[in-house]
C-alpha cells in the first residue's frame, strides 16, 4: 500500500493543513506543541472509522475502541471556526500489491454476484450464470479505478453525532463516493457532488439495473438477459442525483454459497463464514478496506511506550486469552509481538528466514545483543500473575477443556530473551527482555517493522526516547534502506537524514502559526550548489540539525559570542520574567566566521523557523565581498530594502567609499531586518594578535573589552583558550551589559515580525 497524501481541515490544531508523500521516507521536525503527533493521531482516526463502518464484520471489541476513539475526536473541531464547518480528513491511497488488488477484487466480485441474487432470484442455474459472468468479466484490469482512492472521514455539528465514512475513487475525469456509514444515504455509491449536496430521499437504483439492465419491477424472479452484457466500470458510476443501491456480501439471505466460486475465494482469502451463527450479517467494503489498512500501515509510538493512541488505553503483552494462539487473524499491534515471533520461528521456511531477519536486524539496532522465544510449560494455578509484562505472553487452555481443573491449569508462557556478547567485564546472560529496559523491547519492535515494511506505510512516532544515540543513527540508516515507506516523527536530531537532495525533498517542518498547524518543505527549485553546502552543514552536524526543532534561532559568528550572549539574554532587564531564551525556545548557534551566514539563512527561511543573525563589525563594510546583506538575500531572503541598498552601491568593490556613516547607514538598516552587530566599527585586527586588541573595534572581543576591560585575560587564565568557555566565563562574571539588554529586546521583535509566539 503507498499512502499518497494526508488532507485535514478544521480538526484538532489544524484549520487547513495537507502533507503529501511523494515516495521514499519523510521525516517530520518542529517544535513542542506544533501539531506533529496530531498528524499520526489522524492515520489512526482514518484506520478506526473504517474498523467502525465494518460493524458486525469486525470484532466487536474493535468496533467499541473505534467508537470510543471517533467520539473522542468529534468534539475536537479546530478551536474559532464556525459551528456548522464540517472537519474532515481525507488520506489518499493507492493498492500497489498483487496481493492487495487480488482481495479487494475479490470482495468486489463477491459482494456484486450476492446484490445480484438478492435481487434477482436464487435459483441455481441464474446463480451459476452469475457467478460465470462475475468471474469473467470483474477482471482487475476493469476494476482498476477501486485500486487508487481516497478514504474521507467528515463530522459537522454536535459532538454526539456521528462521522461520515466513505471512500472516494475516480472514472473519466469524475469523482465518486461509495459511501461506508452516512447518517442517511446507507451505503450507497454516489456522485462525490450529490454526496456533499445531501442527496434528496430518492431510492437508489438497483444493481441488476445498472449492471444487467433488468429495470427495477419489485419482482425477483425476471429472467437474465441472453446473451449477458459486457462489463464496464462506468455502470457503477452514477449521474448526477443519482445512486446506485449498497453493495455487500450478506450471510443469512440465502445467496452466499461457497460451491460458487467468487464466494468461496472470499470466505479463503477476507475470512468471510459460509454460515453466520448470529443469522443475517453483512459483510460491506469497509470489511476489506479495514483489512487492507491494517496490514498495509504500521504505526508504532504511544501505545508501546504506554499511552494509547487516540485516547484508547494500551493492551499490555499478556496474559491472553485462548482465542489469541488459535485465531487465524494477527494483530500488528505491538503487545502480540511476542506470539508473532513465536509463529515465526515455528512457520513455513518463508517465516523462519523472516524470523531470522528481525534477528539480525534487531542486533544492528543494539549491537552486542541478540533474542530469542521461548516457550515454557506452566502450571497457570500455581503461577504469580505479576511477573507477566512486556515481551512474556500467557496462553490459557479453553474453558472447560480436561486440564481445566482446580489446581491443575496447565498453559504455557511465550517468553522473548536477550542474551548480550560477554566481554572481559561482561558476563552473557539470557533474561528476559523486559529485564533490558525500554530501549531493548523499542529496539525489538522497530526490528520486526522493518523487515516487514516492504510494501507498507510505516508511521515512526518520537521512536528515539529510549534509544541510545547510536542505537538512532543505525534506525536512520535502516531506514534509508528499508524497501518501504516511512514516516518518521521525531524530536532527535541523529534521526533526521540530510545527506541528499532527495533526503531534504523529504523533511517536512511542522509549526503553529497564529493556532494552526502548518507544513513548511525546501523548495522544488534548490539547485545542485544550494544543496551542497545545505548537506555540508546539516550531514555532519547535529546541533545544526538541532535548530529545525526550535521556535526561533539566532545565528552567531563566533564562539566567544556563543559561550557569552544566551547567558547575557537570560539574565538581562529586557527577559523579564517570561521572554527568557528558554521561555521562548530559541536557539542559538556558531556559524564559525562571517563568510558563512547564507546556508544557515537560507535553510531557516525555507522551513520558515524565524531568524536573527549577530554578526561581527567587518561584514558591514561595503568594500567587503559577501556582504552580509548579499549573504542574505542569497539564502532567497526577499527584502526589498536590502536589494536597493546593494543596487545604489558602485559595481567595482574597490571604488566604493567606507566610513563612520556609511556604517552607521548599514547598521541601522541591518537592525531593521534582523541583522545586528555590538561592534562600533570595521577595522579589523592585525595579524599575530588576539582578537580585541586595537584597532580592532569590529569583533565580539573588542565589544567585550570596550564594557569589561581585562575580562579577557582573567577569562583565558581561567578556562584556557577555549572561545566557548571563555565566553561562559565573562558571561559568569561580568553583567550583562545594557547594550546587550538592548540587542536582546531588538532581537524578539524581529522574530516576533517573523512568526515566534511569545
Amino acid at each position: 500500500m503507498r499512502v499518497k497524501s494526508l488532507y485535514v481541515e478544521n480538526l484538532l490544531t489544524f484549520d487547513t493543513f495537507e502533507l503529501r508523500l511523494d515516495g521514499g521516507s519523510h521525516t517530520i521536525v518542529g517544535p513542542n506543541g506544533a501539531g506533529k503527533s496530531n498528524i499520526v493521531r489522524l492515520f489512526d482516526l482514518v484506520s478506526k472509522g473504517v474498523d467502525w463502518a465494518s460493524q458486525s464484520a469486525r470484532n466487536p471489541a474493535f468496533i467499541q475502541a473505534a467508537q470510543q476513539v471517533l467520539q473522542s475526536f468529534a468534539g475536537t473541531h479546530h478551536h474559532g471556526t464556525l459551528p456548522d464547518r464540517p472537519a474532515i480528513v481525507r488520506l489518499d491511497v493507492e493498492l500497489t500489491t498483487a496481493l492487495e488488488r487480488e482481495h479487494l477484487a475479490t470482495f468486489l466480485r463477491a459482494a456484486v454476484l450476492c446484490t445480484l441474487l438478492d435481487e434477482t432470484s436464487r435459483d441455481p442455474d441464474i446463480k451459476f450464470a452469475l457467478s460465470r459472468w462475475v468471474e469473467s468479466e470483474l477482471t482487475e484490469d476493469k476494476l482498476a479505478p477501486f485500486f487508487a482512492g481516497t478514504l474521507v472521514l467528515r463530522h459537522v455539528g454536535m459532538s454526539h453525532l456521528s462521522w461520515e465514512v466513505s471512500y472516494e475513487f475516480a472514472h473519466d475525469g469524475a469523482r465518486y463516493a461509495w459511501l461506508l456509514a452516512t447518517r442517511g444515504l446507507s451505503q450507497s455509491i454516489v456522485p462525490v457532488a450529490s454526496e456533499q449536496a445531501k442527496l434528496p430521499n430518492v431510492a437508489p437504483k438497483q444493481l441488476k439495473e445498472c449492471l444487467l439492465g433488468i429495470p427495477f419491477n419489485g419482482q425477483q424472479n425476471e429472467p437474465l438477459p441472453d446473451p449477458l452484457p459486457t462489463f464496464e466500470f462506468r455502470l457503477l458510476c452514477p449521474i448526477d442525483n443519482e445512486s446506485i443501491t449498497a453493495i455487500a456480501i450478506r450471510i443469512g439471505t440465502g445467496s452466499f454459497d461457497v460451491d460458487l466460486q467468487p464466494f468461496r475465494r472470499a470466505s479463503e482469502l477476507l475470512g468471510i463464514p459460509s454460515v453466520s451463527i448470529s443469522g443475517y450479517q453483512a459483510f460491506p467494503l469497509a470489511h476489506v478496506l479495514a483489512m487492507l489498512l491494517d496490514d498495509g500501515m504500521i504505526t508504532l509510538g504511544e501505545q508501546f511506550r504506554g499511552l494509547g493512541i487516540g485516547g484508547t488505553p494500551p493492551q499490555q503483552a499478556g496474559p491472553y486469552p485462548w482465542e489469541v494462539l488459535v485465531s487465524p487473524l494477527r494483530s500488528r499491534a505491538p503487545w502480540a509481538l511476542p506470539m508473532r515471533l513465536f509463529e515465526l520461528k515455528n512457520g513455513t521456511p518463508a517465516q523462519r528466514e523472516k524470523y531470522r531477519a528481525i534477528q539480525e536486524t534487531f542486533t544492528d539496532l543494539a549491537p552486542g545483543r541478540s533474542f530469542d522465544v521461548k516457550f515454557q510449560a506452566i502450571d497457570l494455578e500455581a503461577m504469580n500473575l505479576s511477573i507477566i509484562g512486556t515481551g512474556q505472553l500467557v496462553l490459557f487452555p479453553p474453558p472447560g477443556s480436561a486440564e481445566d481443573v482446580p489446581r491443575s491449569r496447565p498453559g504455557a508462557v511465550v517468553t522473548i530473551v536477550v542474551d548480550r556478547t560477554a566481554k572481559a567485564d561482561l558476563h552473557p546472560d539470557d533474561l528476559p527482555i523486559q529485564l533490558h529496559g525500554g530501549g531493548t523491547w523499542e529496539a525489538l519492535v522497530i526490528a520486526e517493522a522493518l523487515v516487514e515494511a516492504e510494501n507498507r506505510f510505516v508511521i515512526l512516532d518520537e521512536p528515539a526516547l529510549t534509544l541510545h544515540p547510536t542505537w538512532q543513527r543505525a534506525l536512520r540508516s535502516r531506514i534509508q534502506k528499508a524497501h518501504g515507506t516511512f514516516l518518521v516523527v521525531t524530536h532527535s536530531a541523529d534521526l533526521v537524514p540530510m545527506d541528499s537532495a532527495s533526503q531534504l525533498a523529504q523533511l517536512v517542518r511542522i509549526e503553529n502559526e497564529g493556532g494552526a498547524t502548518q507544513a513548511h518543505r525546501f523548495p522544488n527549485d534548490l539547485e545542485a550548489g544550494e544543496i551542497a553546502r545545505i548537506v555540508k552543514e546539516f550531514s555532519l552536524s547535529a546541533d545544526a540539525v538541532s535548530l529545525l526543532f526550535a521556535r526561533g534561532v539566532v545565528l552567531l559568528e563566533g564562539d566567544t559570542e556563543r559561550g557569552t550572549l544566551p547567558r547575557w539574554f537570560e539574565s538581562c532587564p529586557a527577559a523579564g520574567s517570561n521572554m527568557t531564551p528558554d521561555d521562548l525556545d530559541l536557539a542559538f548557534y556558531s556559524v564559525g566566521g562571517d563568510k558563512n551566514f547564507r546556508t544557515l539563512v537560507s535553510v531557516l527561511e525555507a522551513l520558515a523557523i524565524p531568524w536573527v543573525l549577530v554578526c561581527d563589525g567587518a561584514i558591514f563594510s561595503v568594500r567587503q565581498r559577501q556582504h552580509i546583506f548579499e549573504q542574505v538575500l542569497g539564502a532567497r531572503v526577499d527584502i526589498d530594502q536590502l536589494r536597493s541598498y546593494l543596487d545604489k552601491l558602485d559595481s567595482d568593490v574597490s571604488k566604493r567609499v567606507m566610513d563612520a556613516s556609511v556604517f552607521n547607514e548599514v547598521k541601522t538598516l541591518g537592525r531593521l531586518h534582523g541583522v545586528f552587530t555590538l561592534s562600533e566599527g570595521w577595522t579589523t585586527r592585525e595579524k599575530g594578535t588576539k582578537p580585541g586588541t586595537p584597532p580592532d573595534d569590529e569583533s565580539f572581543e573588542a565589544f567585550v573589552e570596550r564594557v569589561a576591560p581585562g575580562k579577557l585575560s582573567e577569562a583565558e587564565d581561567a578556562v584556557g583558550d577555549s572561545k566557548v568557555r571563555m565566553g561562559l566565563w565573562i558571561a559568569e562574571n561580568v553583567t550583562c551589559p545594557s547594550e546587550v539588554s538592548d540587542l536582546y529586546k531588538q532581537i524578539i521583535a524581529v522574530l516576533q515580525q517573523r512568526g515566534l509566539a511569545s
